[in-house]
């Protein structure tokens, strides 16, 4: 691979990955807060390919300088090509089934959010579980909360709505774990996947979470279902 061919390939990254942060698309991998390292990385690729395609002009034409790699390098392009055609889609219902939902095994710092006065009001679905799971100040009690997330139909969880879940991902879609409540009172004939926006009411459990014969599940109840047009910007929560 000469020169040229190193700089299409790098070009070839470098556009890819800038398609998917001008369409918001690279949420479905990373974080967002990932953006502008992302853009970083763009430029500097971009600017590698400007460079190698500057000293390919420059070289004479039979001057063995400018073979700069075994031409299997060319199938670096594969890759690159898939993404730009069919990106994966983000996690979702099947990722969820086949990982075990994340429950709060210890209470995670800071436990408790200060929760505004007037209902109903949002709440990451991370946070509803740790203050449902080890809160006892009962600060969720009779409170309205709004959670997005996908559906899930999963009748041995619960019969009489369905499961919502949400991606927690602490750097990238590959280390992804789902974290799930039970909407009881909720429509059973959604479609897996469909985003929702819920208001909600916390059904305390008469056995504690923790205990060995307690709960799985964190139960709701449902007071409002808003289908949503479209994901939100991004599909994933973040525990920082």
């Amino acid at each position: 691979m000469n020169r040229f061919g190193r700089a299409v390939v790098l070009l070839a990254v470098g556009a890819s990955v800038g398609r998917l942060v001008a369409d918001g698309r690279f949420g479905d991998f990373v974080q967002q807060r990932m953006r502008w390292p992302l853009i970083l990385a763009v430029v500097v690729v971009l600017g590698l390919a400007v460079v190698d395609l500057v000293l390919g002009i420059r070289a004479d034409e039979g001057d063995d300088r400018r073979s700069v790699g075994p031409a299997v390098g060319w199938l670096l392009i594969a890759p690159v090509v898939v993404l730009m055609s069919v990106a994966p889609a983000a996690l979702g219902a099947a990722a969820a089934q086949r990982v075990d939902a994340f429950a709060p095994n210890e209470p995670i710092d800071p436990l408790a959010p200060i929760l505004p006065e007037t209902d109903p009001f949002p709440m990451k679905v991370l946070d509803f579980l740790n203050l449902a799971y080890w809160d006892e100040t009962g600060a969720l009690e009779g409170r309205e909360v709004i959670l997005e997330g996908l559906v899930v139909n999963d009748a041995e969880q619960v019969v009489d709505g369905f499961v919502l879940i949400r991606f927690v991902v602490s750097c990238c879609a590959a280390d992804g774990l789902p974290v799930q409540v039970a909407v009881r009172g909720g429509p059973t004939d959604l479609q897996d996947e469909t985003w929702v926006r819920a208001t909600v009411r916390w059904l305390p459990p008469e056995v504690p979470y923790q205990a060995e014969n307690g709960p799985t599940i964190v139960e709701v109840e449902m007071l409002d279902l808003e289908i949503m047009d479209d994901p939100p910007d991004s599909p994933y929560e973040s525990p920082f």
